[in-house]
């Protein structure tokens, strides 16, 4: 077989040199003959040359062209032409040729030698081919000028196809279903199935860390939540008593004001309808005014104080629980890593997040409600002092006055100092009741938003879970078709190694030479039809379509058309 190869080769190399000489030759005559007739036919050349886009005389080329393969089906219904085999067709050529140019056209006749590549389909090799051609080309002016020049091609010559023989699935074994695969496909099938198996196992233990990841955040906000709400029933239980208390305080305060100003009111009635008071009575009376307005001044003050202390309180309270919460946040299986994805990967807080910025902030607003939240408490404090010491002037004015007074009933005066007495008892009681009241009501609601909270994010987290619970079960879901397909696979090679070493010699003999047969190179005659434009006197562009005769071959288009590009130098 390598004997016919080389015996092929050299006939074809044979023909090319002879061809070539032949178009050589046949250039030089035509070019002696031209000359000759400008000889004696000057002054019709020289009108002729006149036209500086007229071509003439022996021109050699250099072109290169690209396109793909066709192939021409008939039938009793249609005709069609198909790409069944389309792939790259490549080529390069040299060559020479003569022309001249009449008054409405330029005939010409060139010899080239191609050398190129074809593909077989979109994955086979590049295959090197070779052509020797002889082209008739005749072109009509465009125009006055005659630069553009718009024709037709024709033309015949040889091609040498080969094929590449290394990448037709060589190897056969039949398979389980009777059907023939190549062995270093299904082998390459294994090794393609023994990566993604392991990437496959990779994924399902990223996943399963993902879930415990997400799992055990579940479970920390839920004993959270599970603490939050005991605080929530406890304070909801404390308001309800403190509600009580204070509900009964109020009563009495409304009870012990209701019973001094009647007794102020009759003490007041008793001095004016008495003419034996002392000297002194109407300026006692006038301090006990005084001291009462101070009471008065002093309780309104204690009580703005008292809602100053309850807001810095909430706001205090509201600080801390931020400050819980966002701490808590922080703990969250992805809330400070910015690539976290399904509880994966758990990086620590920088302040680079958002969980990481919102810890930081809450923290740093600390420190300034903490100082409100004593100067708040201080001047309650003060606000509480300063009423007790008015009540207890107002006492001691009132007892003077009691002393100064004569011929007052007793039980009048007596009346006065009881619901005085009572009235600075319930006042003094009221208060811290008040308080308690509330701080329980603040209490209550901040154990209701913590409740809230975290609801929310168990919610969410429960989200997280479920969503890497699926992801965990389409993980090993992966793993165990891979699995499966993988050993189908082996099972498959194995078969096709025991099925491979069972052939004969004489098998295996035959098959080698019909793939020695199969990768000879191919010698075709060849058919050519195009169109063609000049551009100039060098530059032309060409549309061309040939057909191969005597193609046998079930691998190789019956046709091709290629768009090319020739320069022509040289000549006139």
């Amino acid at each position: 077989m390598n004997q016919v190869s080389k015996q092929t080769y050299k006939k074809v190399t044979k023909i090319m040199l002879a061809t070539t000489l032949i178009a050589s030759f046949s250039s030089v005559a035509l070019a002696a003959t031209n000359h000759k007739r400008s000889h004696h036919n000057t002054r019709a050349i020289a009108s002729k040359n006149a036209n500086s886009n007229d071509i003439n005389g022996v021109k050699f080329l250099l072109g290169a062209g690209v396109g793909t393969g066709l192939s021409a089906n008939a039938s009793s219904n249609s005709f069609t032409i198909l790409a069944p085999n389309a792939g790259l067709d490549a080529r390069l050529k040299l060559g020479t040729g003569i022309f001249t140019t009449t008054r409405s056209s330029t005939l010409g006749l060139q010899a080239t030698l191609g050398v190129g590549a074809n593909s077989i389909g979109a994955v086979s090799n590049l295959n090197p081919q070779y052509s020797v051609n002889l082209d008739f080309i005749q072109a009509f002016k465009v125009g006055a000028t005659g630069y553009v020049k718009l024709g037709y091609i024709i033309g015949g010559g040889l091609t040498i196809k080969t094929r590449d023989s290394g990448s037709n699935g060589s190897g056969n074994f039949a398979n389980g279903n009777g059907d023939v695969l190549g062995g270093a496909t299904q082998a390459k099938r294994v090794q393609s199935l023994e990566s993604s198996l392991a990437s496959a196992n990779n994924t399902k233990g990223v996943a399963q860390v993902g879930f415990d990841t997400a799992n055990n955040a579940l479970t920390r906000i839920v004993n959270n939540l599970t603490s939050a709400q005991s605080d929530q029933n406890a304070a909801a239980s404390n308001l309800s008593t403190t509600s009580t208390q204070y509900n009964s305080a109020k009563a009495t305060l409304d009870n012990a004001q209701s019973q001094y100003n009647a007794a102020l009111q009759k003490y007041n009635e008793a001095i004016s309808n008495t003419s034996g008071l002392n000297a002194k009575v109407p300026d006692l009376q006038q301090q006990l005014i005084s001291a009462q307005t101070s009471v008065t001044q002093a309780k309104a003050y204690l009580d703005t104080t008292s809602q100053k202390f309850q807001k810095v309180y909430a706001a205090y309270n509201t600080a801390m629980n931020n400050a819980r919460t966002a701490q808590a946040a922080t703990q969250q299986p992805g809330a400070c890593a910015p690539h976290y994805v399904m509880g994966m990967t758990v990086n620590g807080c920088d302040g680079t997040n958002v969980a990481g910025r919102n810890n930081i902030a809450a923290q740093a607003a600390l420190p300034a409600i903490q100082n409100a939240y004593r100067e708040a408490s201080s001047a309650l404090d003060g606000a509480q002092n300063t009423y007790n010491n008015a009540v207890a002037n107002r006492q001691k004015i009132q007892n003077e006055l009691t002393a100064a007074a004569t011929g007052i009933d007793p039980s009048v005066t007596s009346s006065l100092t009881e619901a005085t007495s009572k009235l600075t008892q319930a006042q003094s009681a009221f208060v811290p009741i008040s308080t308690n009241h509330t701080l329980a009501e603040l209490k209550k609601q901040n154990a209701d938003n913590s409740v809230a909270a975290l609801s929310a994010q168990k919610t969410e987290a429960q989200k997280k879970v479920d969503d890497a619970k699926a992801a965990l079960d389409q993980a090993n879901a992966n793993y165990e078709n891979l699995n499966s397909e993988y050993q189908k696979a082996q099972e498959a090679l194995s078969a096709a190694i025991a099925a491979a070493s069972q052939k004969s010699k004489e098998e295996q003999a035959a098959e080698d030479a019909a793939k020695k047969a199969n990768s000879s190179p191919i010698i075709l005659p060849t058919a050519k039809a195009g169109l063609i434009a000049f551009f100039g006197k060098h530059q032309a562009v060409s549309l061309e379509y040939q057909y191969y005769f005597r193609n046998t071959n079930q691998g190789l288009a019956s046709s091709d058309i290629t768009l090319n590009y020739v320069y022509y130098f040289g000549g006139n």
